[in-house]
């Protein structure tokens, strides 16, 4: 069953209706689901459709032409080659002038290392050949993050400048993850969110008939499971050294979200930190966050973006004997134990996603294009302050201020005088929105503070019945 991706859908097809030759890119990490998001674009369409092999050019050469043989009719065992990748497009354009054809070429990246001069040769054909066949349609689609930003769409490369569009396929978000699991409940769905991130494919590794526990024993504590050691197996596709990033990765996921902090933590110099974390980002494992309206880089903190990698390396990476001694129900305590305060994390975000979806929706008044999070010092106290969600107008006249609690008790009065004492001591000068995200609920007394100070009170069963009736 395919889900989600109709904003993907979309742009492709506009590419595809369009009466001129289109180029589109597609990227994104490995797992995301860009292959599934192609094929459901090709259906029914006329489409060759190749996906490149870690091989030579001689193999590559090979399967391409099998693709277009398969595409012609003379089926998946016959052994005609084409000369080489020139007569093989020349054959392309051929078929182009037939008929509107999509051409695919997945997992360009492995092609462009077996052959590299492939990039000037598509260029050409873009130029000079293609441009006129108005129902010609070229995907590149890849996994390798930076290769795909820099080889492919990167100034320095012989394709930039030729897209017509390109695609970044991003992990679901938390709805996408609700529609994924129809029949849990809203904290179990959150879970399974927070453990994998959102990743399609890892997501269908839960299965929605048994327990949280039950499903994290079945695969980040099981050895023969498709998602063991997966983050490190990606990092190995991805760095020639990935033992020096699992350092990095778990200092991040322990805590650690300083620069010097990380290092130290590390065992390694800051600047090799530097360079690591710059790395990390660029293939969106973490991701640099400063403070909603602040440009002071002093603040800037780190943090592991994608959330199979925070579980795995906050609770697996670090307890691996425990796997191997197969002392799977001890290390699975440790992480039930620790697993409400690694979901309030996500929980901030789940709450950031439904802040955005009520602007989307036309839902609140005012549209905060700066939401994320607040932290630094309050001069009145002279304490350190944290702000769960704070969102800023384009005027930065007016502030969204809010707390998000993930306990198994209602939120009380203290929490809401705690967040509008804040909003007076940081944000004197803005027009002032409050809001507070709870799981469980909030106490009578904190209910009626928010009527009188105006402050939205949100339940989490109310966030998941938002998102499901989007």
């Amino acid at each position: 069953m395919f889900l989600g991706r109709k904003s993907e859908l979309n742009v492709l097809q506009q590419e595809f209706d369009k009466n001129s030759f289109s180029f589109s890119v597609i990227y994104g990490r490995r797992r995301v689901g860009k292959t599934t998001l192609i094929k459901e674009f090709i259906k029914g369409k006329a489409a060759i459709y190749f996906q490149a092999t870690i091989s030579n050019e001689k193999d590559n050469l090979e399967n391409f032409s099998r693709s277009i043989g398969v595409y012609e009719g003379k089926g998946i065992e016959t052994s005609y080659t084409f000369a080489n990748f020139r007569s093989l497009f020349d054959n392309v354009t051929q078929l182009a002038k037939e008929k509107a054809l999509v051409l695919v070429i997945d997992e360009f990246p492995y092609l462009a290392r077996s052959f590299p001069e492939i990039s000037s040769i598509l260029q050409y054909y873009m130029d000079h050949v293609w441009k006129e066949i108005s129902g010609l349609h070229i995907i590149l689609a890849g996994s390798s993050m930076s290769f795909m930003e820099h080889q492919v769409l990167g100034y320095e490369s012989p394709l930039y400048g030729r897209k017509t569009s390109q695609i970044k396929v991003l992990p679901f978000n938390f709805k996408e993850t609700l529609d994924f699991f129809p029949h849990l409940n809203g904290v179990d769905v959150l879970t399974y969110y927070a453990i994998t991130g959102g990743i399609p494919l890892y997501l269908s590794y839960m299965d929605p008939q048994k327990s949280v526990p039950e499903n994290i024993i079945n695969t980040f504590l099981n050895k023969n499971s498709g998602i063991f050691e997966e983050p490190y197996n990606l990092l190995q596709q991805e760095l020639r050294n990935p033992a020096s990033y699992n350092t990095i990765l778990t200092a991040i996921a322990g805590g650690a979200s300083k620069q010097n902090e990380i290092a130290t933590k590390a065992g390694i110099s800051t600047s090799l930190a530097a360079k690591q974390i710059d790395t990390l980002i660029e293939l969106g494992i973490v991701e640099k966050r400063m403070p909603v309206g602040e440009g002071n880089n002093k603040l800037s903190v780190y943090y592991v973006k994608d959330g199979l990698f925070r579980f795995w390396y906050r609770f697996v990476a670090k307890n691996m004997s425990y796997i191997e001694l197969e002392l799977t129900q001890e290390l699975l305590d440790y992480i039930i134990q620790f697993l409400p305060e690694f979901l309030s994390i996500v929980f901030e975000d789940i709450s950031r996603q439904w802040v955005a979806q009520q602007m989307r929706n036309g839902d609140m008044h005012t549209i905060y294009g700066k939401l994320g999070s607040w932290w630094g010092t309050n001069k009145k106290t002279r304490r350190q302050e944290e702000i769960d969600i704070c969102g800023l107008d384009i005027s930065e006249e007016n502030v969204l201020l809010g707390e998000c609690k993930w306990k198994n008790e209602a939120v009380d009065l203290a929490v809401l005088k705690k967040l509008v004492q804040r909003g007076d001591d940081l944000f004197h000068w803005q027009n002032k929105e409050y809001i507070v995200f709870s799981k469980t609920g909030f106490t009578d007394g904190a209910s009626e503070f928010a009527k009188v100070q105006g402050i939205k009170l949100i339940e989490f069963a109310d966030m998941v019945d938002y998102f499901n009736k989007d």
